[in-house]
């Protein structure tokens, strides 16, 4: 009998301790599964669609509704019209691709409204740029002209309805990102801004993408950026 109320006793009190540990761990996982939701809400609120950590993420990640791993193939996915904020839109042997791709996306059947706004070389933030970008002066300053004249070169070879398509500009705020604006002003349209961190290579910097008529941080952005564009001088 003794041994049969010792081992009661025992089993009762594994059990009980079996049930308070499941009870704290499940509050535990409870609380952990209400902070996840709660921050998936707010990124879903806040209209981010995607998070790209460095640019590879963008082969790897940027596939909705099609997969779009390089600058063109995301372009592309605009139905209406590209706008651009940016430091210059390639370099070396890119420059080729980029400049044809653009032009080709105002011809049919694309037909879209396009502009693309780069960084002033003559601006005074282009010593600041060049430190941050831990890039010599006169590089920084030959990759933004290149891509300038690049798309003016191929803008010439446009039919006059086509060049009405294509707007070239420079401006000389503070670029603290990089921007691609599809579709701005219908409610289908997205955003992807990029991030260069402080001297660390340009294979390193992150992006987001956000999208949503009804996020008022996709909003806030979409109408800042265009209105930098805007802002900015026409180069041709």
């Amino acid at each position: 009998m003794f041994w049969q109320t010792l081992l009661i006793n025992i089993i009762t009190t594994v059990i009980v301790s079996a049930l308070v540990s499941f009870s704290i761990l499940g509050k535990k996982w409870i609380k952990i599964q209400l902070g996840r939701y709660g921050l998936n809400r707010r990124i879903f609120k806040a209209g981010i669609s995607n998070i790209y950590v460095s640019r590879d993420d963008f082969a790897k990640y940027r596939n909705y509704p099609k997969i779009a791993p390089k600058l063109l193939d995301y372009l592309k996915l605009a139905k209406n019209n590209i706008n651009v904020s940016a430091y210059w839109m390639a370099h070396g042997t890119e420059i080729e691709g980029i400049t044809k791709g653009i032009i080709d996306l105002v011809k049919p059947p694309y037909k879209l409204d396009i502009t693309i706004c780069i960084i002033d070389p003559q601006t005074c933030c282009i010593d600041a740029l060049s430190k941050h970008m831990n890039m010599p002066k006169s590089e920084l300053i030959d990759r933004i002209t290149t891509s300038l004249n690049k798309l003016k070169t191929e803008k010439d070879k446009l039919s006059q309805d086509e060049k009405k398509k294509l707007h070239i500009k420079i401006h000389d705020s503070l670029p603290l990102a990089s921007v691609i604006m599809l579709d701005y002003g219908y409610e289908y349209g997205r955003m992807q801004i990029e991030f260069k961190p402080y001297q660390i290579a340009r294979q390193y910097s992150f992006a987001f993408e956000l999208k949503g008529a009804d996020s008022d941080l996709y909003k806030l952005l979409a109408d800042s950026y265009k209105k930098q564009i805007e802002d900015a001088s026409d180069f041709y």
